[in-house]
């Protein structure tokens, strides 16, 4: 009888914590809330696209889409801090409440009209090189590499070429496949010359990248920072000519 006891007793434990660890599972779940929000030129009220958005402490990020909106989903409700950085612009901190039913949040981004007019400036000289050019080239923006699901420039290469094993190990691990056979490309970052193909593209988070330009069908790929987009307004570095290589 006493075994019988302490059998029952120990299925209506477990049953109770059962019950317990679902409630407190549901409660959970049901707390998960969305964070979305828009970024917005604080002067003009226009969206800003492309933009890198972190979220603290859950150390989330993600980037606005072509109308400066954002989501990131499956937080808990609490005060979030969303740091927001964009080449032209002051980087912006927002403290945000996030609660179910709340409203979205709205970060403004402070200009430096300077710096965006020289980020045209470099723009129209990109474009004006690609047009000049003996052979086709193709162009990824910042826009296009900030809402891509790639995770690096190598990820993001193999996403719009078509890629395939090396036939040597001299040559890395990607090729490209032009004409029939696997080639290995000559890469660019920043207009200097890299060795070693296309797997030194992983080193490159798409968080980085500013252009990725991909010449003649994949001989030539090569990519741009922010970083030196930013040196190149400064008047610190500048664009090369394609055939200075």
């Amino acid at each position: 009888m006493t075994a019988l006891r302490k059998a029952v007793a120990s299925f209506a434990v477990i049953l109770i914590l059962g019950n317990v660890s679902q409630a407190a599972a549901q409660e959970r779940d049901r707390e998960k809330v969305d964070l979305v929000g828009v970024v917005v030129d604080l002067r003009t009220g226009e969206a800003v696209t492309g933009a890198y958005v972190e979220v603290s402490p859950r150390d989330r990020e993600t980037y606005t889409d072509r109308d400066g909106r954002f989501k990131i989903g499956g937080l808990q409700e609490g005060r979030y801090a969303i740091r927001v950085e964009q080449l032209g612009y002051e980087s912006g901190t927002l403290r945000h409440e996030l609660v179910v039913g709340g409203g979205p949040a709205r970060i403004e981004l402070v200009p430096d009209p300077v710096m965006l007019e020289e980020i045209e400036v470099i723009n129209n000289r990109l474009a004006r090189r690609r047009n000049s050019a003996p052979y086709s080239v193709r162009a990824f923006d910042a826009t296009q590499l900030a809402t891509s699901s790639a995770f690096d420039a190598l990820d993001f290469v193999r996403m719009h070429l078509f890629t395939a094993p090396c036939p040597s190990f001299s040559f890395g691990n990607t090729c490209v496949r032009r004409r029939g056979r696997a080639v290995s490309p000559r890469v660019y970052v920043d207009d200097a010359p890299f060795l070693g193909g296309l797997d030194v593209l992983m080193s490159y988070p798409m968080s980085e990248l500013y252009l990725i330009e991909v010449l003649d069908s994949g001989s030539q790929v090569r990519i741009y920072t922010k970083w030196f987009a930013s040196r190149v307004a400064e008047g610190k570095a500048r664009i090369l000519p394609y055939y200075s290589f």
